[in-house]
């Protein structure tokens, strides 16, 4: 790749962002919204990253992308550990890094702690983790290896109490077990037909799966709560009084809904009229069309990435990727550490995954 080349893909693929970023700057200078310096901060750091993902990506040198993979994942596996015995310690410690206040490596008291973007983040390495363990041409020392931190990582997020962030990944620890059964089996029809009647079952059953989840008593407290307020939201005909939680984020939503609808084409242009809950449905109610903008940046980055990335990790890519549309209609997820593990991260792994077999064909284009 030249550098023409590479230039020419950076004008590609970020001028949407950029573009964005001028709209928030400009809207900057008509409100008080101190929110939107916060955005523009993360839109300079996730270009840098956009940057450097597209150059490894194109490159696809395997021993530089299995070196920065290497040392990334020695760096989330630190960090998880550290987290882990501060949270024995402090368990209140949880609620801290719940704040979604991002630092490179916590605060003046916490050194090298995960904070929210952190946990985000983890999910997806987890995805990639398990995935991992479900390809059957690896070897099993790596397996065996891999198979305890996984555990390990599982019980960091529950003590962590990510109520979300667990949900999702049960979700897509799921849907990775449903495509490798398919994979295999040799009657694809009648294992879609069983997921079919077992999901039916787990719809007319939720209140009382929820009840027995809640019953063992198995998460901490702050995730307790949680399923216990989705028991009471599914059980007293949409009366949520006592779900607070619930009352409060779907309130949230609808406030960023409310300020979209209201003008449709500029949204409250970055005035503070949005829930502050939902990345996607934030955006588009500060700026109404022109949020359009940040999701064509994820779009073309998606056919990008998904190109030039083995032909059987495609799967496990686009599961990350629903993921992440997932999570930012539920939660925030515009942080630089949540796009580092999507942009690089992800398709640098799963090319590593499939080594072994024949590398798809890259198109430059």
């Amino acid at each position: 790749m030249t550098k023409k080349d590479y230039m020419g893909k950076l004008v590609k693929y970020l001028s949407p962002l950029m573009f964005f970023a001028l709209i928030i700057k400009i809207s900057s200078i008509y409100t008080d919204n101190n929110n939107l310096d916060m955005y523009l901060s993360n839109i300079m750091y996730i270009s840098i990253i956009t940057s450097i993902a597209i150059y490894y990506i194109v490159l696809n040198n395997k021993k530089i992308n299995s070196l920065l993979i290497t040392i990334l994942f020695i760096d989330i596996l630190y960090v998880a550990i550290n987290t882990y015995f501060q949270l024995i310690e402090n368990p209140m410690l949880a609620r801290i890094m719940a704040t979604g206040k991002e630092q490179l490596l916590g605060d003046a008291t916490y050194y090298a702690i995960g904070s929210y973007a952190y946990f985000y983040s983890l999910v997806m390495i987890m995805i990639l983790l398990i995935n991992f363990l479900l390809i059957k041409n690896h070897k099993r020392t790596y397996k065996l290896i891999l198979i305890p931190i996984v555990i390990f990582l599982i019980m960091l997020i529950i003590q962590a109490q990510f109520t979300i962030a667990i949900f999702l990944l049960i979700m897509c620890i799921i849907l990775l077990v449903l495509d490798n059964l398919l994979n295999k089996a040799k009657n694809k029809e009648l294992i879609i037909f069983l997921v079919l009647i077992v999901l039916l079952f787990f719809i007319m059953n939720i209140p009382n799966i929820l009840k027995g989840i809640y019953d063992l008593k198995i998460f901490p407290d702050t995730v307790q709560i949680r399923i216990d307020e989705l028991y009471k939201a599914f059980t007293q005909s949409g009366n949520m009084e006592e779900s607070t939680d619930l009352k409060t984020r779907l309130k949230l939503y609808f406030e960023s809904i409310n300020t979209f609808t209201s003008n449709i084409f500029i949204g409250s242009f970055g005035e503070d009229k949005v829930g502050g809950h939902s990345t996607w449905l934030d955006f588009i109610g500060l700026y109404g069309m022109f949020s359009l903008l940040l999701f064509i940046y994820l779009f073309n980055l998606y056919k990008f990435i998904k190109k030039r990335i083995n032909t059987e990790g495609i799967k496990v890519y686009n599961i990350i990727w629903l993921y992440l549309i997932i999570l930012g209609f539920i939660n925030t997820l515009f942080f630089t550490k949540i796009f580092l593990t999507l942009l690089l991260i992800t398709p640098l792994a799963i090319n590593m995954m499939y080594d072994n077999q024949e590398n798809k064909v890259l198109n430059n284009k």
